[in-house]
């Protein structure tokens, strides 16, 4: 495990200013052969986080995961289902989105395939369509 070298700021509520607080999502920047296993989410908008919230795994302990459905009306994952989303019905595969004027998130669960650890983390996109690449999970231990 290693620390991060960095946290870009991908998302913030700061013009929002939500009832519920400030927040900011940020892609955690991993060193050299390590990677991100997601993405982590802070109750600010300019303090960046302490690189001891979160390690990187080397990427020798890593393969690619996917990203599940998540049914929007039932509020379970449908990991039979493909990511999508159709902003005309409202029905979607992201976790959670946000539709400003001038822009959309939607946040993402990982999931190992077939074989792998699930951790349980979330992914940021700038549109309705999932991260372009593959997100990455933990290996199955032998």
């Amino acid at each position: 495990l290693a620390p991060p070298m960095d946290f870009v700021p991908i998302w913030t509520d700061q013009e929002l200013k939500s009832s519920y607080g400030p927040a900011t999502f940020w892609k955690v920047v991993p060193p050299p052969d390590y990677v991100a296993l997601g993405y982590i989410v802070t109750p600010n908008h300019e303090i960046k986080p302490d690189k001891s919230v979160v390690k990187c795994v080397h990427s020798s302990f890593v393969k690619n995961g996917r990203y599940f459905h998540f049914d929007n009306h039932q509020q379970f994952l449908c990991p039979d289902k493909p990511c999508s989303y159709n902003p005309e019905t409202g029905e979607g595969a992201f976790l959670w989105v946000h539709r400003t004027l001038k822009a959309v998130t939607s946040l993402w669960v990982s999931a190992p395939e077939e074989s792998g650890l699930n951790s349980n983390n979330f992914f940021v996109s700038l549109n309705y369509l999932p991260p372009a690449a593959p997100p990455p999970c933990l290996k199955p231990f032998v």
